[in-house]
């Protein structure tokens, strides 16, 4: 990193510990420091659009999913007299499905009972399309 001389944008810069018991959290050296930059943990971090937790939960994740969903269901609704028989379905194939099914591997082992949000809304989005 020395030779390339790569910048890091300090203000962007998150860390993540990941730990099953909040004892154990306790017992690391923090703040972290990366060069002269000190860095303190955050309790949730934002990669590649998927959301990770400290304790993997994936809550934040799954809220962000469904808010999208939520927005993108609104915005449909309030155009939905105004478009041909076809274009309901394809607005929402084109804005919830991929985002309902982008970071799904991140879900999986999560006990269902977690998962019931994102599965109202897949249900929701099949029934808008079949009408």
């Amino acid at each position: 990193m020395k030779s390339n001389r790569p910048k890091g944008n300090h203000e962007k810069t998150n860390a993540l510990v990941v730990y099953s018991d909040a004892g154990k959290c306790k017992q690391l050296d923090l703040p972290l420091i990366a060069g002269t930059v000190a860095i303190t943990p955050s309790q949730s971090v934002k990669n590649l659009g998927g959301i990770l937790e400290s304790q993997l939960t994936m809550n934040d994740q799954i809220m962000s999913v469904y808010r999208k969903s939520y927005f993108h269901i609104c915005r449909i609704s309030r155009i939905w007299k105004y478009l041909c028989l076809s274009s309901p379905a394809q607005l929402v194939h084109a804005f919830l499905t991929s985002s309902l099914d982008y970071g799904n591997s991140l879900l999986v082992g999560l006990p269902s009972k977690r998962l019931l949000k994102l599965q109202r809304s897949r249900i929701l989005l099949l029934v808008l399309c079949m009408v």
